[in-house]
């Protein structure tokens, strides 16, 4: 599992009524705020495993489709324009700990231990961990220190669900 994506149409705003690509595309990953899933697929893999609570469980859906035989595809013919932030501001500590903590959980689900390891040392804590806390003391919010490193704690403990912040 890789610590980089690329969002098609990110970015683009509503005066766009061209889509973001022509022609369908197979993906790794689609993001849960536009996401069509057929009912058998869902009857056959599972739905969004709701211990993640928020970010990452449309992650995770998309690698069980993705094992059980399936195609992810992006189709230009289908627009959706999406709120950002609707479930919690950019650097609040909701989605610092959050999106730290189900990153952290979905690379253990994924990768085996020594794999995970050398992601955790190599690329989860310099860019996430160290990354999070520049901008957070950048932008004088200074609190955000302690969630980071709770988020890192849960993640490492693998304590999943919805956890008082």
């Amino acid at each position: 599992w890789r610590d980089n994506y690329r969002l098609i149409g990110r970015g683009r705003t509503s005066n766009s009524l061209l889509p973001a690509a022509t022609v369908h595309q197979a993906l790794g990953y689609i993001s849960g705020c536009c996401l069509l899933i057929r009912q058998t697929i869902c009857q056959q893999v599972g739905y969004f495993d709701e211990r993640y609570f928020a970010y990452f469980e449309e992650t995770d859906l998309c690698r069980r489709v993705r094992r059980a035989g399936w195609k992810l595809e992006y189709v230009p013919e289908a627009v959706a324009w999406h709120r950002v932030a609707a479930t919690a501001q950019y650097l609040s500590k909701t989605y610092l700990y959050y999106m730290l903590r189900n990153k952290l959980l979905f690379a253990r689900s994924t990768l085996k231990r020594g794999a995970f390891l050398i992601y955790f040392l190599l690329v989860y804590a310099p860019r996430n961990i160290l990354g999070y806390l520049y901008l957070s003391l950048r932008r004088h919010r200074t609190a955000n220190a302690k969630t980071i490193f709770q988020a890192v704690r849960d993640g490492v403990q693998r304590r999943y669900g919805r956890r008082p912040i």
